[in-house]
């Protein structure tokens, strides 16, 4: 994978969300502060793997009742009732795989032999790993989440990526 500072991956995640929450109804994502990689946060992380077997994992992570309005953003009228921990899972991979694709499209341009890989969805926090993570607090349609890359963002780190929590769904 092409050296790309990891401020360049972090722009061009946030302009992937906001393509996808705009979609959604929910406005713009604004990107608020950068913090520490979150470790009471559910959500879905998706890699996006380059030459080499280099990945990188964008990620969208939020409360429970953060990730469940986002699943019911995305479904629109079908959201009718309780939504499942299995729906919402499914939803929150149903949007951060648009994501990735809008971010690996963008990111194509520096290095064409960029591909998705599937989806990790875990119900329990997900732990980012090693030391090349970036995560920037966020906010759109009243849901504050927490984008997150993990991976080689500017360097080549092939084991880095994130690791289901103990309860983990994958």
């Amino acid at each position: 994978m092409a050296f790309v500072a990891a401020d360049r991956w972090m722009g061009e995640l946030v302009e992937g969300a906001t393509d996808v929450a705009r979609a959604m109804g929910l406005g713009s994502v604004r990107a608020i502060e950068r913090v520490p990689p979150p470790r009471d946060l559910s959500g879905v992380y998706l890699p996006i793997v380059g030459r080499g077997g280099d990945v990188v994992y964008v990620g969208w992570l939020a409360s429970s009742a953060g990730c469940e309005a986002m699943a019911r953003a995305l479904l629109g009228g079908l959201a009718v009732g309780p939504l499942s921990q299995a729906e919402i899972l499914d939803a929150m991979g149903e949007i951060v795989n648009i994501v990735a694709g809008a971010v690996m499209r963008r990111m194509r341009l520096v290095d064409g032999s960029l591909a998705l890989g599937l989806p990790i969805r875990a119900g329990s926090p997900l732990v980012p790993a090693g030391e090349r993570t970036q995560a920037t607090r966020v906010v759109c349609g009243g849901v504050d989440g927490v984008l997150v890359l993990v991976g080689n963002v500017g360097a080549g780190a092939r084991e880095a990526g994130p690791r289901p929590g103990k309860d983990a769904d994958d």
